[in-house]
């Protein structure tokens, strides 16, 4: 029997053990787009955290109105909805982490779901809106 060149066994070992394998990329879920009509608490418990970059951000809502530094030195773009001259107005701010994803997002409106954050949505623990009264005496 006659040996094959080692270069070209090698070679194929190579290629049989590094080829590419194709692999369908997953292609990261879109969030809810904000608007007026929507229901701020469905919009912040379902919207991807850690998944959307900023380009892909930019993609689906659009440039932001307002570009700020928030108190914790994150970078925030801010989305404004005017609801009517005497109601004020909503706003839905992404919050971005160093990598440019999009960590966290803060709502607020002149209304019961003011300063909400889909971190705290999407962690709420069942029973855990519950105020706890024991051991104080002025609550019946």
């Amino acid at each position: 029997m006659k040996m094959k060149n080692p270069v070209h066994l090698a070679l194929s070992i190579i290629l049989i053990c590094f080829a590419p394998i194709t692999v369908e990329a997953a292609t990261p879920s879109m969030p809810p787009a904000f608007n007026l009509t929507m229901d701020a608490q469905a919009a912040l418990g379902f919207y991807p955290l850690g998944v959307i970059d900023k380009q892909a951000a930019f993609s689906h809502h659009g440039k932001a109105h307002r570009f700020v530094t928030l108190p914790n030195g994150k970078e925030g773009w801010i989305y404004e909805y005017h609801l009517d001259r005497n109601l004020g107005h909503r706003t839905f701010t992404l919050v971005f982490g160093e990598k440019g994803m999009v960590i966290d997002v803060l709502y607020n409106e002149p209304g019961p779901f003011d300063g909400l954050s889909a971190l705290q949505v999407q962690r709420r623990v069942p029973g855990a809106d519950k105020v706890r009264t024991k051991g104080f005496p002025d609550v019946p």
